[in-house]
């Protein structure tokens, strides 16, 4: 497997057919083998990601209280995302993990509830995290963050202004958003 498909957690035919078609579309043109429309590609995958990959990616939902959650006995395996990683931007009403495997004692160590709204979301995380990768979520006390990218496409699905706001102020400056 590939680097990029052990990152991806997908076979290399999946990541051959993923340049195949990158390249049919414009977005890796075979002369120069560098992705160009990288905001357009963005947009794409973020719009998709609402109605395709992302809610294939539930696995528990929960109402907690407090919302400050005690990830640190399994923070090698829990990585937050949307407003909860962000809590220097926002004051998060809602946390969004991501796991391998997802294992109870999380959420009664937290003491989330299944009666009520939930406001914790409980997810399979799906990808590798390359040893170069720096993980921390800024102001969220050492707890590991998702990739930017599915933090921000978690922050646009939510469906809560606060959150779009904040997500598109973060497209707005953040480079990695930026045609290079």
């Amino acid at each position: 497997m590939t680097a990029t498909g052990a990152a991806a957690g997908v076979s290399v035919g999946q990541v051959h057919s993923t340049f195949r078609l990158l390249t049919a579309a414009g977005y890796l043109p075979e002369s120069r083998r560098r992705l160009e429309h990288r905001t357009e590609l963005i947009d794409h995958w973020v719009a998709a990601y609402r109605t395709g990959l992302g809610p294939t990616l539930d696995v528990r939902s929960f109402h907690d209280e407090a919302r400050r959650p005690e990830l640190r006995e399994h923070d090698d395996d829990v990585y937050v995302s949307g407003e909860s990683s962000v809590p220097q931007l926002i004051r998060a009403t809602t946390l969004t993990v991501y796991v391998d495997d997802f294992d109870l004692s999380l959420a009664l160590k937290n003491r989330w509830r299944s009666n009520g709204e939930p406001n914790v979301f409980v997810r399979h995380k799906f990808w590798t995290v390359p040893d170069e990768e720096p993980t921390e979520s800024p102001g969220t006390q050492g707890l590991r963050s998702a990739p930017w990218l599915l933090v921000y496409a978690d922050l646009l699905a939510s469906g809560d202004e606060r959150q779009r706001e904040i997500a598109l102020e973060l497209k707005d400056r953040d480079d990695r958003f930026r045609e290079h």
